[in-house]
C-alpha cells in the first residue's frame, strides 16, 4: 500500500506580462482528534489549500493565485475510483476477464488511455478500467487528499485493545499481526482505534501509523483448494461485490446497508439457503468446525468485547486467511484478516 505524506507546495501566478513565482509554506502530516473517520484527510486538505496559494501585491492590488494541487507521493499520474462500491479491473477492455477490483476511492497509477479505457497499475495488479468511473488529474488529487486516513498497522503477534489508554485498563480484545486499524485519535503513547463497532486504545509501541490510500485487490489473493465446490466459490465472489457498501444496523440491503449478520444472512439467501438473522443465533444454528477445516463460504464468529461468552460479530470466510464482513458505519463492508481479533468459533452449514 502506498503511503501518502503532504509535501511542499509551489504556487505559480501570472500577473500582467510578468511571471512571478511564490513558494508556499510546507504542509506537514496532520494528526487529528475526533470520531470522524475522514477528519484527518479533511483537515489535511484544508491546510493543504490554505498553504498552497500565494498572495502578491502589485499596483496597489492584491492578487491571489489559485491553489496548486500537489502530487501524492508515489504516484506520477494518479487515478481514483469514483464508484459506490468497487471498480472492476479487466485483462482487456470491454469484456476482458476481471483480474481485480479497485474499491471506492482506491488509488492507481494511470499508464495510458485509449477509447474510453485506462490502463492502470494498483498494488500487484495491472489492467483496464472504464474511464467513466475513474477520476484523474486535479479531480483525482483533490479526492485523494480528502479521503486519506490515518491507518495503524499492528506489528506485534498479539496486541491488546484496551478500554482506556492505560496498561491497567481492561482488555477489550486481542488484535492480530499486520491488521490495519482506523485511527480516530492520537494520544501520548496511545492511539484510539475502531475495531468493528468498538472503540478502544492500543499502545503506539506496537503499531505504525501512516496516511494511506487503498490500492486494488487481486482475485488471485483468494486461494481455493481443489476440494472447494463451485457453490462456495460463487458465494465468496458474490459477497465481495459489496465491499465498500454501507453498514446500517438492522439494515436489510446488500447495496444500501446492512449489519454483520444481515450481510451473511443475505448472502446465503441469495443462494437459496435460509439461516437465522442475528450473529448469536447463526452461531448456534451452524455446525462447529475447526480452523483447519475452513472453506470459502463458512462463517467466522467473534465474541462480544465485554462478554466473551456471547457472540457479537460474524464474517464470511473467503479463503487465504481472509474474511469479508460488514464491520461498522465508518468502514462499511470490508476485507480483514480472519484473525484480526479474538475468534469465538467457526461454523458450517454447506455440506459438500
Amino acid at each position: 500500500m502506498r503511503h501518502s505524506k503532504i509535501g511542499k507546495l509551489t504556487g505559480i501566478c501570472l500577473l500582467s506580462t510578468v511571471m512571478l513565482f511564490g513558494t508556499a509554506n510546507a504542509v506537514h502530516a496532520v494528526n487529528v482528534s475526533g470520531t470522524d473517520a475522514a477528519a484527518g484527510g479533511t483537515v489535511a486538505l484544508e491546510t493543504y489549500y490554505r498553504n498552497s496559494s500565494s498572495t502578491i501585491q502589485a499596483n496597489s492590488k492584491t492578487v491571489t493565485s489559485a491553489p496548486v494541487l500537489e502530487k501524492v507521493p508515489g504516484y506520477d499520474n494518479l487515478g481514483i475510483a469514483n464508484v459506490q462500491d468497487s471498480l472492476n479491473i479487466r485483462s482487456n477492455p470491454e469484456n476482458g476477464k476481471i483480474v481485480g477490483r479497485l474499491l471506492k476511492n482506491g488509488a492507481c497509477e494511470v499508464l495510458s488511455y485509449a477509447d474510453g479505457w485506462y490502463f492502470i497499475e494498483s498494488g500487484e495488479i495491472m489492467g483496464y478500467v472504464s474511464g467513466e468511473y475513474l477520476l484523474t488529474g486535479d479531480e483525482a488529487l483533490e479526492r485523494a487528499w480528502e479521503v486519506m486516513a490515518n491507518v495503524a498497522t499492528v506489528k506485534a503477534d498479539a496486541l491488546y485493545l484496551r478500554e482506556q489508554p492505560s496498561t491497567e485498563s481492561d482488555i477489550v480484545d486481542v488484535l492480530g499481526n499486520s491488521e490495519q486499524l482506523e485511527v480516530v485519535e492520537q494520544l501520548e503513547g496511545w492511539a484510539k482505534v475502531v475495531v468493528d463497532n468498538v472503540e478502544g486504545y492500543v499502545s503506539t509501541d506496537y503499531i505504525t501509523i501512516a496516511q494511506e490510500l487503498q490500492t486494488a485487490r487481486t482475485l488471485a489473493e483468494l486461494i481455493y483448494g481443489m476440494d472447494v465446490s463451485e457453490l462456495r466459490v460463487e458465494m465468496a465472489e458474490f459477497a465481495q461485490q459489496f465491499v465498500g457498501c454501507p453498514y446500517v444496523y438492522g439494515g436489510n440491503s446488500l447495496t444500501n446497508g446492512t449489519d454483520c449478520s444481515g450481510f451473511t444472512n443475505l448472502i446465503y439467501a441469495h443462494f437459496g439457503i435460509s439461516i437465522p438473522r442475528t450473529a448469536s443465533t447463526q452461531y448456534r444454528f451452524f455446525n462447529k468446525i475447526s480452523a483447519s477445516e475452513l472453506k470459502p463460504g463458512d462463517l467466522v464468529f467473534y465474541p462480544e468485547p465485554y462478554d466473551p461468552n456471547d457472540i457479537g460479530h460474524v464474517a464470511m470466510y473467503i479463503g487465504n486467511g481472509q474474511v469479508v464482513h460488514a464491520s461498522n458505519p465508518r468502514t462499511g463492508i470490508k476485507y480483514s484478516q480472519m484473525d484480526y481479533r479474538t475468534i469465538a468459533g467457526f461454523g458450517r452449514i454447506i455440506q459438500d
